[in-house]
């Protein structure tokens, strides 16, 4: 159905890396669940924000992330590991 992943890039920053709805799966609510256990969790690990990154083609994402709250940043994260096809920059504060 759907997998969702963070990476740790300090004691209380995570990175969201990896987040897919199969196609069969989405408008049904899974990725708003997948995501909303992610933050969760980064909540109990004591994280004090999370970041992500896509793409400017990847137009329904950036709708989604939008819609769920997170802040576009307009330039990358010094903390974030490079990302040659990712031009879009969210941040997510606890």
């Amino acid at each position: 159905m759907g997998t969702i992943g963070l990476y740790e890039l300090s004691p209380d920053v995570g990175y969201f890396v990896r987040f897919y709805v199969d196609k069969n799966y989405r408008r049904k609510g899974i990725g708003s669940k997948l995501l909303f256990t992610l933050i969760e969790f980064a909540k109990k690990k004591n994280y004090k924000k999370i970041f992500l990154t896509t793409s400017s083609d990847q137009e329904a994402a950036v709708k989604f992330y939008d819609k769920m709250g997170f802040t576009r940043v307009y330039s990358a994260p010094k903390e974030l590991p490079y990302t040659p096809t990712d031009d879009v920059f969210y941040e997510l504060y606890f």
